[in-house]
């Protein structure tokens, strides 16, 4: 009897341990069949993300192209040179700033020499503006007190970028006896009156 006992017990046992390991047989595969659902999403995640970052090189490298086509436009005259100021061709007090009559035609009949006076990089939008890269020292712009940051946005409300390809702003710039320069700096406007004298 004892031994028919026993065999019963081991039985149930076996019983008990053949129901706990289904169990846990069915536990690991619904854990292992919810980990590959994960798998795909994040697979999936990860291949949208790829795409987007393959975009965003593309557009990255077309913008550096452009940009780099934008500042080969606005070189300087190959065939000209730097504009030589006196102590007394352009000076500035405060935000107002006169420039002498010789100074002034020189760049009313050659808007491009201002190209001369340092780097700068046309931004895209309808903002737009021209972005100081750099300066010439003793220059026009660093005596009319601008800095490198600095993002030129119009003169009397034409657009600087018009400017250089626009005959009629030139000539109306030209008739001018004087004119004020709009600048951001840090994010905030500046204006500068610049007269002739």
């Amino acid at each position: 009897m004892a031994e028919r006992r026993a065999r019963e017990i081991s039985r149930e046992v076996a019983r008990h341990a053949s129901v706990e390991a289904r169990k846990i047989l069915r536990k690991a595969q619904r854990e292992l069949q919810h980990l590959e659902g994960e798998a795909r999403k994040l697979e999936k995640k990860a291949r949208k993300l790829e795409k987007k970052a393959r975009h965003g090189i593309k557009q990255a490298r077309d913008k550096g192209e452009e940009a780099r086509d934008l500042l080969e436009k606005f070189q300087p005259p190959p065939e000209s040179s730097a504009p030589v100021h006196t102590d007394t061709s352009i000076l500035c007090e405060g935000e107002t700033c006169t420039i002498d009559q010789e100074t002034a035609k020189l760049y009313a009949a050659e808007p491009m020499m201002l190209l001369h006076e340092g780097t700068i990089l046309p931004l895209p939008g309808e903002a737009g503006g021209l972005r100081i890269l750099s300066l010439r020292q003793g220059g026009l712009g660093e005596r009319l007190g601008l800095r490198p940051g600095d993002v030129l946005r119009d003169i009397d409300g034409a657009p600087l970028t018009s400017l250089f390809k626009d005959p009629e702003t030139q000539r109306r710039l030209a008739r001018s006896r004087s004119w004020t320069l709009t600048f951001t700096r840090d994010g905030r406007e500046v204006r500068r009156s610049v007269a002739l004298r």
